[in-house]
């Protein structure tokens, strides 16, 4: 089920890990969500290197890099405007 608001979701997940990490530490995230009606896949890549995501038709294949959004989770204490979705 996707999340009406990833962007929400992120932001709860990195008021989480600001909370239960000392300063010094913080998380890597990959998050993604496809919507099989639009075909979208949106994803959150958090200090990860980038994914790779095959797919295709008509017996080709194709191979899309998801390339970071952000830096890692609790790497900012304030990250308002800093963290980017992608579609």
């Amino acid at each position: 089920m996707a999340h009406s608001n990833l962007s929400n979701l992120i932001d709860v997940f990195e008021q989480l890990i600001l909370a239960a990490s000392p300063k010094h530490l913080y998380a890597s995230l990959f998050y993604s969500e496809y919507d099989p009606v639009t075909r979208v896949l949106s994803h959150v890549n958090a200090g990860h290197n980038a994914q790779w995501c095959f797919g295709g038709k008509n017996n080709e294949c194709k191979i899309f890099t998801l390339e970071s959004t952000g830096p890692p989770s609790g790497f900012w204490r304030d990250l308002s405007g800093r963290r980017s979705l992608a579609a």
